[in-house]
């Protein structure tokens, strides 16, 4: 049940967010024809608000009418979306997964590549930026044959070409 509540809730802020503006007639059209979402019926517009009012709950995000051009929806704060990574990130990632679900059909004819989540070191980094704390780190690089284990204050995580990176400071290199 929070699993299908959270997927129409992700399904509908995308589909608001790319069509940039739309009414509530072209949305249920859009909500009729996934059928893994819709069940083949009509989104009722008390529930459509109601999911309005979860999505910024949830996602800080602003869903918008403009009642004086004919009741056309869209989000507030797109440009805060475009540029906020990680909300982006995890609009993106859902919206994906669930076009690929919802198009089951075609399994086969998609292909892609395992990203790695980044869950198992992704947690205690985090918590080590939020608390100031240092972690310590085996690396091992592409140069080199050996790993090399070092402790660093953790300043920002980046997913680049589809790895996780930590930037920090390491008191090791102020020694030398």
């Amino acid at each position: 049940m929070i699993r299908e509540l959270l997927n129409q809730y992700i399904w509908l802020a995308d589909t608001i967010y790319r069509a940039r503006k739309i009414t509530f007639d072209e949305l249920n059209k859009l909500w009729i024809r996934n059928e893994s979402l819709s069940e083949g019926k009509d989104l009722n517009l008390r529930t459509f608000h109601r999911h309005r009012d979860a999505i910024e709950s949830l996602f800080d995000i602003n869903i918008e009418c403009d009642k004086s051009n004919g009741y056309i929806y869209y989000i507030e704060n797109a440009d805060e979306i475009k540029y906020n990574g990680m909300r982006s990130w995890l609009l993106n990632t859902i919206s994906v997964n669930n076009i690929i679900k919802e198009s089951h059909k075609l399994k086969n004819q998609i292909l892609y590549e395992e990203i790695p989540s980044g869950q198992k070191y992704l947690t205690p980094i985090i918590e080590a930026m939020r608390d100031n704390l240092q972690i310590e780190l085996c690396y091992q690089s592409f140069n080199h044959i050996q790993p090399s284990t070092f402790i660093i204050y953790p300043y920002c995580v980046k997913v680049f070409h589809q790895r996780w990176y930590v930037i920090g400071y390491s008191p090791y290199y102020e020694k030398k």
